[in-house]
Parts: C-alpha cells; structure tokens; sequence
C-alpha cells in the first residue's frame, strides 16, 4: 500500500502535469490568436504564386514545396476553405488532368469533394483505380496534406514530362478525396 507521502507526490504529479497542459494549451490558443490577427481572421493559403509557377521553378520535386506542405507549422495546414480553394485552383490550371465531383453530402450538407485525376482517350472502365482519402478525423491535419502532395507530385511529372508519370495517368485513375470527414474539420476551424 502507498504510503501517505507518495500518494502526496502522486497527486501533486499529477496536478503539476494538468497544470503544464493547461498552460500549453493556452500557449497555443495565444499563438493561434496571433496568426488570425496578423491575417486580419481571414483565410489565408501559403501559396503565392499559380500551382503551375511553383512547379515550373524545378525539374525535382523541390524540397521547398515538401517543405510547405508536410512539415506541421502553426496556420500552414490547409482548412477546409483552403482545400475548396486549391482544387478550385487545379481545375482551372489542369482542365486536362483534373475532373472534381462530389463524393457525396456529409451529415450537415457539405460537399465531400472528389478530385479525380487521369489523362488520355482510354475510357475509366476500363482503368484500374486508386482512391486515396485523407482526414478521417477532424484534427488529422497533416493528412489533408498527403493527398495533395500526391496530386502535386503527379502534376509535376507531367509538366516536366516525365514519361513514368504521363503513362500513369493515361492507363490509372487516381480518386482523391482529401477530407473524408469535411463536418469534423470544418467545425475546428
């Protein structure tokens, strides 16, 4: 049985860890608040220049693109605005690559979008296809990212006429579905 003094300490652990977490937490709500200040609280993108400019600059896949999209910093993960914004953005630099559909409504009446992703006259049926889907739950933010990044990479290939990716967009279609859940992101937004 724990003598008195380590049930003392235990608890005074214990409390001294929630109290760490408590003021981490506001920490973090302080920084969050400093983002949206300096941004005015308006939607912001990392992006500053076209999809097709950023790629354009490298015939690699340049460390700086998978820099700002896979490594988590404060107000760099797409939100579900961002998300709407960006396959916007592909459909209108990519009309040949890029087909966006809905995958279906969620529980409160949000589009779930779709990005489908092929090239060339062979019909999908008869295609094998590949879904990818990202943020099955609401603060699984980097996987929001994934899915991009796989759509950024292909996209890439076939600006720099890598013939690798060029055939496989002409002989696979790629569904992507970067946030499954849109109702559990969209409400920590």
């Amino acid at each position: 049985m724990l003598s008195k003094l380590a049930l003392s300490a235990t608890g005074v652990a214990l409390l001294s860890g929630f109290a760490n977490a408590d003021r981490y937490l506001t920490e973090i709500e302080e920084l969050i608040m400093q983002v949206k200040r300096d941004t005015d609280g308006k939607e912001h993108i990392s992006w500053k220049e076209s999809l097709t400019q950023k790629m354009k600059h490298s015939n690699e896949f340049s460390d700086k693109l998978k820099h700002e999209l896979l490594i988590p910093r404060l107000g760099n993960h797409y939100s579900y605005h961002d998300t709407l914004v960006i396959i916007d953005q592909l459909r209108s630099e990519f009309p040949d690559y890029v087909k966006i559909s809905s995958f279906g409504k969620t529980y409160e009446g949000r589009d779930i979008p779709l990005i489908k992703l092929q090239s060339g006259p062979k019909p999908t049926k008869e295609r094998p296809a590949l879904l990818v889907t990202g943020a099955h739950h609401a603060r699984e933010a980097v996987s929001i990212q994934m899915p991009f990044y796989i759509v950024y990479k292909f996209l890439h290939g076939v600006i720099h006429n890598d013939q690798y990716y060029i055939d496989l967009l002409e002989n696979v279609t790629l569904y992507i579905v970067p946030i499954l859940n849109v109702d559990g992101v969209f409400d920590i937004e």
